[in-house]
């Protein structure tokens, strides 16, 4: 699978399915500033919580699913032309794998919590410092151990970092508007690099006093 960053800010994810699981996805696609869209005949407690604190964010269709109510939903609305994506995310596998099978249809990726053959996409293990997002992922094969690289990386990359990557990006682009010699200019920010994470909080520090 192809690891890439898609700009997702104001575009629709559909996941349907309302319990735990279903839960986490829609947490994580709200935190990327996406709009959900949930079919299910009831939700968990913690998603009605989320309903409340993102209402402008979250619709909620309170439908079992079946191919009819999404034929009908394509006819009636114009929104499958806004959906990025589709999980399938109910708490049965032979739903899950009917719902991927279904969006092949409309070319729209799926992804699926139970089905692992035919889906599109798989959400990756996620470390986000401002600007600095780090991913990693076994691809299915061992989730436990991308929980534990991921814990590993959040302590050797501290939520600081965010303030460290900012300190560089701006002495880059002063390196770059000042300098017109591109040997001169690789050097310098090479130089730049050298400055560790440890040396700019000691600096900060000392910059503090």
């Amino acid at each position: 699978m192809l690891p890439i960053m898609i700009n997702t800010k104001n575009k629709y994810a559909l996941i349907i399915g309302a319990g735990n699981v279903a839960y986490r996805k829609i947490c994580k696609v709200l935190d990327h500033n996406m709009k959900v869209i949930v079919i299910a005949p009831s939700v968990c407690k913690k998603i009605e919580e989320l309903l409340v604190k993102y209402s402008d964010a979250i619709k909620i269709y309170h439908e079992n699913y079946t191919k009819d109510f999404i034929v009908k939903m394509e006819k009636e609305f114009e929104f499958f032309n806004d959906i990025s994506f589709v999980i399938a995310a109910t708490n049965n596998e032979c739903v899950n794998s009917k719902i991927v099978y279904d969006f092949k249809k409309y070319k729209i990726l799926t992804s699926s919590i139970t089905e692992a053959k035919e889906i599109d996409f798989k959400f990756v293990g996620e470390i986000s410092r401002g600007d600095l997002t780090i991913t990693v992922s076994t691809n299915g094969k061992f989730p436990g151990l991308t929980k534990k690289i991921r814990k590993e990386i959040e302590t050797d990359f501290p939520k600081e970092y965010s303030e460290y990557l900012n300190y560089l990006s701006k002495e880059r682009y002063k390196i770059i508007n000042r300098e017109n010699d591109e040997d001169i200019k690789k050097k310098r920010i090479e130089e730049l690099l050298k400055i560790s994470y440890e040396k700019y909080i000691l600096l900060t520090q000392e910059g503090n006093k």
